[in-house]
């Protein structure tokens, strides 16, 4: 999946090239979330590469409704690249999506190494091919989990969606002068 502002900086036409590389393979889907002005050239890549409806665009969700989306994504692509006026910075979605259990595999840019640590898979800027790691290591199997066991998961069993929630909250003398 692949979930953000859907803007030149975060670089949806790439996560695109990355589900067409693996269909080439295996049967991959691609759910965007989001919305933004790389929407529509999106959709004409996508067609110009053939994977149409192997990708799901969707709007902006609920807290609640993203946590469920996490779920149910076996892969969160963040690639993301820096820019002369931008970098990324944070990247909550990182923590949202390994306190739900996805695994995390974006460019290491901006903070996106230190945020995904040993759980996450940062690859070097451009490697496209590096990106479909993830999702190639992973067994999917119908009726299980949504997840096997992987190796770059070790983090995700101790967060979870209420400690990321509770963690978010302003401390005591924050509330009160809020």
């Amino acid at each position: 999946g692949l979930v953000g502002r859907v803007v030149p900086g975060k670089w949806v036409m790439e996560a695109l090239r990355v589900l067409a590389g693996l269909r080439r393979s295996r049967d991959a889907r691609l759910g965007v979330i989001g919305q933004g002005p790389e929407e529509v050239p999106g959709r004409v890549l996508a067609a110009e590469l053939g994977v149409s409806a192997a990708v799901d665009w969707q709007p902006w969700r609920s807290g609640e409704q993203m946590a469920a989306a996490y779920r149910s994504m076996h892969v969160v692509l963040l690639p993301s690249r820096a820019s002369e006026t931008w970098t990324e910075q944070f990247g909550r979605v990182i923590v949202e999506a390994q306190a739900s259990g996805a695994v995390v595999a974006g460019y290491a840019s901006g903070a996106f190494p230190e945020v995904l640590g040993p759980a996450g898979s940062p690859v070097a800027l451009g490697g496209r091919s590096a990106l479909a790691v993830p999702v190639t290591e992973l067994r999917i199997h119908e009726g299980s989990s949504p997840l096997p066991p992987s190796p770059r998961r070790p983090r995700v069993a101790r967060i979870t969606r209420g400690a990321t929630v509770r963690a978010q909250r302003p401390s005591p003398p924050y509330r009160r002068t809020a």
